[in-house]
């Protein structure tokens, strides 16, 4: 081969070895391009959509118990805020990242089975912290039980006093009074006791 031809030949092959260098880079980026994506979309269709829902309390029992007291109005009652006399509680959900359902619990009140007092001589009142403060959202009112179980889960014989519903996790922070109705007659040498306890399904 003698020079003019190979001088002919040479340009001819630095064009197609920079076309191979310029398509290799090409199909590099479209693959990495291709497999994040497809990673996400995995990612986005087998997140498992869950929810946990945990409530947590300061004090050394779950739950509020009145014994012997003297009765009290409804305007008295709600402001009652000596040791014992409420009970505070936290009820936190955790959403996993990127879950798509919703989940609802609700706060159910069980009564102790050593209780004494009538259901009607009792006066229950809920409050939740918004801010810096507790608004009521449930009460005054009178122990009423349930005659089933609610599709929730909380058991026949509990109240359900409140529920949530919940697209994302969050803290809700709670108060819980009761006391003795004024139009109480028979609690003398006698008590009654609420358990607070949450029930949660995934909607």
């Amino acid at each position: 081969m003698d020079n003019g031809e190979q001088s002919k030949k040479t340009p001819i092959l630095y064009a197609v070895s920079i076309f191979i260098m310029v398509f290799l880079g090409l199909a590099v980026i479209f693959s990495s391009f291709v497999a994040f994506s497809t990673a996400e979309k995995k990612k986005n269709k087998d997140t498992v959509s869950t929810a946990s829902i945990v409530m947590t309390y300061t004090e050394e029992t779950n739950g509020i118990s009145v014994n012997n007291k003297l009765t009290m109005n409804d305007e008295i009652g709600r402001k009652i805020s000596n040791v014992g006399e409420y009970f505070d509680f936290t009820v936190t959900t955790k959403m996993e990242e990127l879950a798509t359902i919703k989940a609802k619990y609700e706060i159910a009140l069980i009564k102790d089975s050593s209780s004494n007092i009538s259901d009607n001589d009792v006066r229950i009142y809920l409050e939740k912290k918004e801010g810096k403060k507790y608004i009521p959202i449930a009460g005054p009112i009178g122990f009423k039980k349930s005659e089933e179980d609610s599709k929730i889960g909380s058991p026949a014989g509990s109240m359900v006093i409140h529920s949530e519903t919940v697209e994302e996790s969050r803290i809700d922070k709670y108060r819980l009074r009761v006391w003795i109705s004024e139009k109480a007659k028979d609690f003398k040498d006698k008590k009654y006791t609420l358990k607070v306890n949450i029930y949660g399904k995934a909607l």
